[in-house]
Parts: structure tokens; sequence; C-alpha cells
């Protein structure tokens, strides 16, 4: 199985659980894909809508579990709503490492207790040993969604569920242009002139003001 994929088609969410940053669906089927365990950062989870057509971007992680085996673990880190890519590689690489970070602590230290127990203790340390080599795919992950997006001009104020209502959330229509700032070199999105309402192209960089007329 690839370390990314890309889906597209009807989306159908199964139930959901919300943890503090992201969502943990119990199945997800985008089209005629079905994936169990799904977890979705919050910034991309209000924007999924039930029975809505979308793309979705998912990083695939190998990890291990009891017994040597090893199992899936799926993380959505882009979506594409109305011609629109949201990416949230670096909110879902955080989450990861903390979420590796914790489940390494609660391995190891409950080895110690059971170490004695029919050998229960060294099976969790030899887990906690390889979940270290267990990586995020970033570069797959970058190189999956580009040159298709760039990051969005306006930046969600936090993560968190509890500053949304459940089952509905903000959604932020920027449309990308397919053209780079010739002053930083960054992508350009379309605006609307407020004064005269005019077409404008603007640098997605908030530090740069370099802004033309759209032709």
């Amino acid at each position: 199985m690839s370390a990314t994929q890309k889906l597209t088609g009807t989306l159908a969410l199964g139930p959901v659980k919300y943890e503090k940053v992201a969502a943990v669906y119990d199945y997800m089927r985008v089209g005629s894909t079905y994936l169990k365990s799904v977890k979705v950062i919050g910034t991309l989870a209000t924007l999924l809508r039930n029975g809505e057509d979308c793309t979705l971007w998912v990083a695939t992680i190998r990890t291990p579990t009891p017994w040597f085996a090893k199992a899936n673990i799926y993380m959505v880190y882009a979506v594409e709503i109305d011609g629109v890519v949201h990416q949230a590689i670096d909110e879902v690489r955080r989450e990861w490492t903390i979420s590796k970070t914790f489940t390494f602590i609660i391995l190891f230290g409950a080895g110690f207790p059971t170490m004695f127990l029919a050998g229960i203790g060294l099976l969790l340390w030899i887990n906690a040993l390889r979940l270290i080599f267990a990586k995020l795919p970033i570069e797959a992950m970058r190189a999956a969604i580009l040159p298709v997006t760039a990051p969005l001009p306006v930046k969600f104020k936090s993560a968190k569920f509890e500053n949304y209502p459940k089952g509905r959330g903000p959604r932020r229509p920027v449309e990308v242009a397919d053209k780079a700032c010739p002053e930083c070199g960054a992508r350009m999105f379309k605006r609307l002139d407020l004064l005269n309402g005019k077409k404008l192209l603007a640098c997605i960089k908030p530090e740069c003001k370099h802004i033309e007329k759209d032709s």
C-alpha cells in the first residue's frame, strides 16, 4: 500500500469521537474506497460534510501491534472542497509526534509492573522500541499535493473543536491563481477590490504586499 493516497468521490462518515485537536472516525468511505480508524485534524475535520463530493489526501502509517504484527493508521492531511485545497501537514506532523511519544511512554511504563507476567512486560518494551521506527511520510505527503495548492492566506484561529458548532464549521473560499508572485515567488490568489469591484491578484504571503490586476 502506498504511503499516501488521493481519494475523490462522495464522502460517507461513520461514528466519530473528538479528541483535543483531532476527530477519529470509526470508518470513512470516499467513493469506492473504505478506510477504518481515520484521524482528521480539527482544521480539516470542520470542512467535511457527509454526502458531499470532495477530495482527500490520506497518509498511511504502518505501526506495530502486539505479537509482532502491524496495523495501518490513516491520517487526513489535505482536503479539497469547492475547488480549494486546504492542507495541514505541519499540524498532522505535530499531532503524530505527540501521539507517538505518549504511546511510547505508556508502553514503556506498563512494562515494569508486568515484566514477570509471562513476559508481557518484555513484549510491551519491544513494541515501544518498534514504535520509534514508525515514520510519518512527510516528503511523500508534500509531493502529493504540490504544486496544486499553497498555504491559505487566512489561518484558522484554533484547531480545537470547542470553537466550532458540532457538525458545522467555517469555510475559507480562496481561489488560488496559477501564477507565481514576481517579487517573492510564492503563489498568487484571486481577490476582489472592494472599492471598484475589479478582480485582483495578490501574493499569498501576508508579509509580501504585491498586488496586480487579474488579466
